[in-house]
């Protein structure tokens, strides 16, 4: 009965973990999503800096749309960088969760060897 009781509250901790496991996979999903809103709108913006600075280039605009391109390469590298943590986070708690699993197997063989 206590055997039981364990492998109950192993699979219930197996199921949570598997919950959290979709949940980081639908935050790395969103995050590819906006990471290639984000890569988008850049090139649409690098679009119109450069149609821009060729218009604009005896006017002092050329720096400023190069700021603001420099200004949206750092934030897309923060976002790159976010998301490779989350990735690495990802991959953690999936480690995590196949040791859980192994675990859970090797008391399951268990139970059936007694």
């Amino acid at each position: 009965a206590e055997l039981r009781e364990r492998v109950a509250e192993l699979e219930a901790r197996l199921e949570d973990s598997a919950r959290q496991l979709d949940a980081a996979g639908q935050r790395e999903s969103s995050l590819r999503q906006q990471l290639q809103q984000v890569e988008y709108s850049l090139t649409v913006l690098e679009h119109r800096a450069n149609k821009r600075a060729s218009a604009a280039a005896e006017t002092g605009r050329l720096a400023r749309l190069q700021d603001e391109n420099e200004a949206l390469q750092v934030r897309l590298q923060q976002l790159q960088e976010e998301f490779d943590n989350r990735r690495e986070e990802f991959v953690f708690q999936e480690s995590k969760i196949e040791r859980f699993t192994d675990q859970v197997l090797l008391l399951n063989t268990s139970l059936f060897v007694d």
